[in-house]
């Protein structure tokens, strides 16, 4: 039995040194401070410390250090390659604005028989030609209109001269045919008498 209890005692023994370890390891700097502080002893005014001790806390020290510098120097890294990136994206940015505005204004552009016009003038060209089709082809319709007025009046004045020319040549006809008769008549009155 002894030596099953003596394993007991060397097995909590193990246990409580491994965590008293962990704890060391997990105090910050200012409770190893605090620890080092409560064990250490009076000496006149002063306080002794072991020197295991203040090598253990000047190494700690020296690690958290030294851990805190790295975490520095990464964000000093990740900080200068974020401001490297903001230049960067500055500079798209400007380019990129650059070429909406050379974008919008090749937009605002037509090319019309290859002079270049803005909007506004290409509608007012369009509107103004459209414009002017309607009144000539307003106008064309009058005059068409006009013309074909005067086309049929002067067909009716046509029928009327011919109406009245042929009723000029038949009467001119009968008169002639009178005369004739009456021509012949005197020359038969003029031979037999």
């Amino acid at each position: 039995m002894k030596p099953l209890s003596l394993l007991v005692i060397i097995f909590f023994i193990t246990i409580n040194i491994s965590s008293q370890e962990r704890k060391k390891e997990i105090q910050s700097i200012s409770e190893q401070f605090d620890e080092i502080y409560k064990v250490s002893y009076n000496y006149k005014e002063n306080k002794v410390i072991k020197k295991v001790l203040f090598e253990n806390l000047k190494e700690n020290t020296l690690d958290s250090i030294r851990y805190i510098s790295k975490i520095l120097q990464s964000k000093n890294k990740r900080n200068n390659f974020l401001k490297d990136s903001l230049k960067i994206i500055k500079k798209e940015l400007i380019n990129l604005k650059s070429d909406i505005k050379s974008i919008k204004k090749e937009t605002n552009l037509i090319s019309l028989f290859g002079i270049k016009l803005s909007k506004i003038i290409y509608k007012l060209i369009v509107w103004i030609t459209v414009l002017l089709l309607i009144f000539l082809l307003t106008y064309s319709f009058f005059e068409y209109k006009h013309s074909f007025i005067i086309t049929s009046e002067a067909k009716k004045s046509l029928k009327e001269v011919e109406n009245e020319l042929s009723d000029f040549r038949k009467n001119s006809l009968v008169r002639e045919q009178k005369l004739r008769r009456l021509l012949q008549d005197e020359i038969n009155k003029q031979r037999g008498v």
